[in-house]
């Protein structure tokens, strides 16, 4: 990992070697390899590997061709072709067998080499003549009619004889273009026929040439393996395009085919409605295999070192993570979202991302058990995430004054937003907003939290309380808080009387003194003991400096605030004179 890389992003790309495998595949992957060595027969073989969007059949193969590439005896001679990449139908046939004839031609110098890479080349050409002619003829067909209709309309409405003489003219000449179409059959066989004896070069007929090709893959000492990766990428057509030209060439020797494609997503593809598309790949693929189902403790382990060494990027994210917490979330609900290993390298990317954004001087700003739970959310389940992001008024409401019950605004609240759920997963969805919603438990007769968790929360930056909850969908502190690092370095100056004094005029000046001390009551248990005077004499000093009058009915002053940190404070001293000492103390230094 190049240590410049702070995001760790994950490129998704598949291993390239045995030595790269971490989920116990590379014995089927040396099996392939020496079941694709060993073919040496008068027709080609067809092979087909299936797996699922994100299985590693790309991984598979290229473990195969590393171990094939070590082969001393029996090395075929590989060709990798991605008809994905050409966009139009019509340059498949022609670039399949240019891509052939050119990997032969590199890696095969010899005068049987050079000759079969020139032959595979015409032979595409060939092939290709026909197709092309037929395919701009079928493009042009729709313009030719359009273009006929503009001009019949235009007839009607202008009366100057050279248009209406241009126009007969161009109506001719789409007439013409539409017989052409219509007997195209027997005209495109001879256009064909001409550009047939320029392409041939030599005048070898089709037949001639699969002859010559033949004799010359006979002759090879190697078989040529010809893959095509993700061919669940191309459209219908260009899918029937593709199996045409395997189809087409299955009786040259020496020729092996690896095809890597999600079986159902091609077969529903290939279903034309008169043939299902199952039974056209068996009359195609001689021997299919599926993708070894990979042991899910696998994918999990992967998953945990690659949050480890994303959590390891920040020593208190560390300090902050609850095992325990984790554990609860992860294996009643997070575990159903990572099934392979694409899966992996997408969260894992986006959680270093957005994992960075919360490192701060002296703290990590936000839980990094909730920011995994809620960027899992974000990453598979987005409208479930904007609907918390919407609802954040019930969502973090705490419970009444009484053990338990139920509030049907709030059910109805959570059911909506379950039901964004994707298929199958509303159970886990649930159960993960209850994890890192505990204080929403009562309003669906759960468990009921007091307030004084309330304060646990925002010490620990959970999700749940109302000062952290913006921050998980805004990816960033709001300019009228504090962020973790600022009260965790507050929580340090209570040991110094003029720097505390000082910080608190500071957040006057900045204008946040208000939300400040909101934010910093939760803190007030934390304070050390032996900070008791200095803190007491800062908060006495900074009394007749802040406001006094409250905004509203309910909102408590800055100097109420201040005096509700001395008495919780004092609180916390149970003998009464030890708090009379102390007190005693703040007045006569």
């Amino acid at each position: 990992m190049d240590p410049k890389d702070i995001h760790r992003f994950s490129s998704d790309r598949p291993i390239e070697k045995v030595e790269d495998d971490l989920l116990d595949r590379a014995g089927f992957s040396k099996d392939i390899a020496d079941a694709l060595a060993g073919w040496h027969e008068k027709d080609s073989l067809v092979v087909a590997l299936h797996g699922n969007w994100g299985s590693g059949k790309s991984s598979i193969k290229n473990m195969a061709i590393s171990e094939l590439k070590k082969l001393k005896k029996n090395k075929p001679e590989i060709i990798e072709f991605a008809p994905w990449e050409w966009a139009a139908q019509e340059k498949i046939t022609a670039s399949f067998f240019q891509e052939i004839s050119a990997t032969i031609g590199r890696k095969d110098k010899s005068k049987d080499g050079k000759k079969l890479a020139a032959s595979l080349k015409k032979y595409g050409r060939y092939l290709n003549t026909g197709e092309s002619i037929a395919t701009g003829f079928s493009t042009a067909l729709p313009a030719l009619f359009i273009f006929a209709a503009i001009l019949g309309i235009g007839n009607n409405f202008l009366d100057e004889n050279w248009v209406k003489n241009l126009t007969s003219v161009l109506l001719g000449l789409t007439v013409v273009g539409a017989g052409i179409l219509k007997w195209g059959k027997s005209f495109l066989n001879k256009i064909s026929g001409n550009i047939e004896i320029t392409a041939k070069e030599n005048e070898l007929s089709l037949i001639h040439l699969r002859n010559e090709l033949t004799e010359l893959l006979k002759k090879k000492e190697n078989s040529l393996l010809v893959i095509m990766d993700d061919l669940d990428r191309l459209t219908s057509e260009q899918l029937r395009m593709v199996f045409q030209i395997v189809k087409a060439n299955t009786e040259f020797p020496n020729v092996v085919f690896l095809l890597l494609f999600q079986r159902d997503l091609v077969e529903d593809k290939l279903d034309d409605g008169k043939q299902k598309g199952k039974d056209f790949l068996e009359k195609i693929i001689q021997i299919p295999f599926d993708i070894p189902k990979i042991e899910i403790s696998l994918i999990h382990n992967l998953l945990f070192n690659k949050i480890n060494r994303i959590l390891e990027q920040d020593k208190f994210a560390v300090k902050m993570f609850d095992s325990m917490y984790w554990t609860n979330c992860f294996y009643r609900s997070l575990y159903v979202y990572f099934d392979n290993l694409r899966d992996v390298y997408r969260f894992s990317s986006t959680l270093s991302f957005h994992f960075n954004l919360f490192r701060g001087r002296s703290a990590f700003e936000v839980n990094p058990v909730d920011l995994i739970a809620i960027e899992c959310l974000r990453v598979f389940e987005p409208d479930v995430y904007k609907a918390i992001a919407r609802s954040k008024e019930f969502i973090i409401k705490n419970s009444p004054d009484r053990l338990s019950g139920t509030d049907d605004t709030i059910l109805q609240a959570i059911e909506g937003i379950t039901e964004k759920s994707t298929d199958g997963k509303k159970d886990y969805v649930s159960k993960l907003i209850m994890q890192i919603f505990p204080n929403i438990e009562w309003a669906l007769g759960g468990k009921s939290y007091s307030y004084r968790f309330s304060d646990s929360w925002l010490r620990e930056m959970r999700i749940c309380h109302p000062s952290n909850f913006n921050k998980y969908f805004q990816l960033s502190i709001l300019s009228g808080e504090l962020s973790n690092s600022d009260l965790t370095e507050m929580l340090v100056l209570t040991s110094n009387r003029s720097d505390f004094s000082a910080y608190i005029v500071s957040l006057k000046e900045r204008g946040i003194l208000m939300n400040a001390l909101f934010q910093f009551g939760s803190y007030i248990d934390k304070i050390p003991i032996e900070n008791a005077i200095p803190f007491i004499q800062a908060c006495l000093d900074n009394g007749d400096e802040v406001d006094h009058e409250s905004v509203g009915v309910l909102t408590v002053s800055s100097n109420s605030h201040l005096v509700d940190f001395v008495i919780r404070f004092l609180e916390r001293i149970s003998s009464i004179e030890d708090r009379g000492q102390i007190i005693l103390k703040c007045f006569t230094r």
